[in-house]
Parts: structure tokens; C-alpha cells; sequence
């Protein structure tokens, strides 16, 4: 037994002295880091945006600037931070907020953020036309610091935007927008009547209200493909919203705030398709709807819990440590 107290002791004493082995990764509050950026255009501005500070144990706290549009950020999966960037970029494009620092891609595509200290940081690019086609940068999160793929920090991060192609012609389509509600237990708290507003490139073109009577769905009919369309909820009571854009649909989730965000809805609204002038209404929550949609284009999750790493190493080693010890002391009695 002495000689187990001894090795922890001695293992603690080793921890101690030396730091840069298990506890080098300490993040700084003062180091800053940079954003790479490869896109497959040249001469295309992206904007940055910093929309949440990093706590110590890897959670984000929104900025007074964002805290207001009620999107929640913590404990989602890559796809609902996909979502929570559309969500959020549509809202800065109709408030028309000042970005954090911004530039423009060279003739490579290429483009480096300088200088940013630790946060999360929203990036939005813009539209480009080259050779008949529009590309759209799609808005994604960037974490500073984060971790590379052999998980250690960084505080250099790459990042290949993703983007839609789409020609550059005349073509018109329908766009529909649906209200789906995640409350289950706490339907009484829904508000009668919600406020979808329809913007095209970034400003306000339509608004229309959604509630029972019209099944929490409205279709704006022959919109130009060639203008990029979005859709913002003026967002009422204890509900955060979040936005999922597929197409030429929309759907609209409101999530009641005291529900764990990573508990499955079960609550269900029905979805009208049209396929060769035949419309069919189906129900569908939104795990579904988006098991249904496979052509997803899926963002890094950067938000990651640090703390657990050194604590689990230095379990780890403890463990180890002490079953080598007693396996001697059994081989000295025999």
C-alpha cells in the first residue's frame, strides 16, 4: 500500500512539473487566432460576424448583439448548426448589422482573418456570377480557438465554404414556408399567430401570418429563382427559433425554452408537396423531414468541450499506475 501512496505522489508531482505534456492546452484568453479561408471564387467578399464568447467549459454565451433573435447555439449537432447559421445570417442581412472585420477572396479564392480573439464567429459571403452561373457562399461557424483533427488546439482554422450553384436565368419557382412546434406538454404557451417575413436579398419583400386556420403554412407563388430568398419569424414567448432551408422550402422550428434541446420532437405538422400538378399532404416531424432530405450540406461542429480531456488523461495514467504497482506486490509474494 505504501508503495501505491508513493507512485501517486510521485505522479502528482510529475503532473505538477510538467504542464506542457497534459496541460499545455490551456486556452488563452488573450491570444488571438486567424481564419483561412478557400473558396472556389475569387472577388467574393465574406463578412464575419462575432456572435458568441466561449466560457470556460466550452459553452457559448451570446453577445448582446445576437441574444436578442432567440437562437440557440449550445448542444446542437452539425446539421442544427448548420441551421442556426442560416437562421442567424438572415436576420444580420435584414438588420443590416455592422460586421466584425470582413475582406475579399483573391484570385486564388483565397483569404485570411487576422487577429481574432477566442469567440464563435459567424461568416457570411456573397453572391458572385461567373461564366452564366450565381454561386452562394452557405453561412457557417467558425470557433476560435478549435481542435484539429489529431485533437489538438489551434487557433489557425481552415475552412472551404460550402455553396450553391445555380444558373443564371429566368426561371421562376414556388416557395413554401412551414411552422413546426417543439413543445410537447406546453401547447397552451403557443402563440395564436406568428409573422413570417419573406426577403429577398437580404430585404424585406412579403410579410404573411401563420396560425391554425392555414395549417402554419403559406406559398409565395412565381419568385425568380435568380434572387436568393430567405425568411425571418418575429419570434413570441418562451420559444427559440430555428430556420432550415431546403429548395425552395422552408421550415420554420419553434422550440420551447425549458424542453432539452437534444430531446426528439414529436409534435407534427403536415407538408404539402406537389409533384405533376398533384398535391399530397402528408404529416411529418421534423426528424423525418430531415432523414428525408439526404442532399443536407453538413458544416464542422466546432463547439467542443475541453475541460474533460486533461481530467480523463491524468484518470487514465492514475489507473494504470496503480494496477502496475499491485501486479509487483503480487509477484513479490509469490
Amino acid at each position: 500500500m505504501k508503495k501505491i501512496q508513493s507512485m501517486i505522489i510521485l505522479f502528482l508531482i510529475v503532473c505538477v512539473s510538467m504542464p506542457v505534456h497534459i496541460f499545455a492546452q490551456e486556452i488563452s484568453q488573450e491570444k488571438t487566432g486567424n481564419l483561412q479561408i478557400s473558396y472556389i471564387c475569387s472577388d467574393t467578399t465574406f463578412r464575419v460576424y462575432r456572435v458568441a464568447d466561449i466560457s470556460g467549459n466550452g459553452s457559448y454565451i451570446t453577445t448582446d448583439e445576437f441574444s436578442k433573435y432567440q437562437v440557440e447555439l449550445n448542444g446542437k449537432d452539425k446539421d442544427a448548426m448548420r441551421d442556426a447559421a442560416e437562421t442567424l445570417a438572415a436576420y444580420v442581412c435584414r438588420d443590416q448589422l455592422a460586421s466584425y472585420c470582413h475582406g475579399t477572396t483573391d484570385k486564388q479564392g483565397n483569404l485570411t482573418f487576422s487577429d481574432l480573439k477566442r469567440g464563435l464567429y459567424l461568416v457570411i459571403g456573397e453572391e458572385h456570377k461567373k461564366k452564366g452561373n450565381i454561386y452562394t457562399a452557405m453561412p457557417f461557424f467558425a470557433e476560435i480557438p478549435a481542435r484539429d483533427e489529431n485533437g489538438q488546439i489551434t487557433y489557425t482554422i481552415k475552412a472551404v465554404p460550402k455553396y450553391e450553384k445555380k444558373p443564371e436565368i429566368e426561371k421562376k419557382s414556388d416557395y413554401q414556408v412551414t411552422k413546426i412546434w417543439k413543445d410537447e406538454g406546453h401547447g397552451k404557451n403557443r402563440p395564436k399567430t406568428i409573422v413570417v417575413q419573406l426577403l429577398k436579398d437580404g430585404e424585406i419583400y412579403d410579410e404573411v401570418t401563420l396560425n391554425e386556420k392555414n395549417n402554419w403554412q403559406h406559398t409565395w407563388k412565381d419568385l425568380s429563382e435568380k434572387n436568393e430568398w430567405e425568411v425571418t419569424e418575429e419570434v413570441r414567448g418562451a420559444y427559440t427559433v430555428s430556420v432550415a432551408k431546403e429548395g425552395t422550402s422552408f421550415i420554420i422550428t419553434n422550440t420551447y425554452k425549458n424542453q432539452h434541446i437534444n430531446k426528439p420532437t414529436t409534435s407534427t405538422n403536415t407538408i404539402t408537396t406537389t409533384s405533376r400538378g398533384i398535391k399530397t399532404t402528408t404529416a411529418r416531424t421534423t426528424a423525418e423531414y430531415k432523414r428525408q432530405n439526404t442532399t443536407r450540406k453538413k458544416l464542422p461542429q466546432t463547439g467542443q468541450l475541453w475541460w474533460p480531456v486533461p481530467v480523463l488523461t491524468v484518470s487514465g495514467i492514475l489507473c494504470i499506475l496503480i494496477g502496475m504497482v499491485r501486479r509487483r506486490d503480487s509477484e513479490d509474494e509469490k
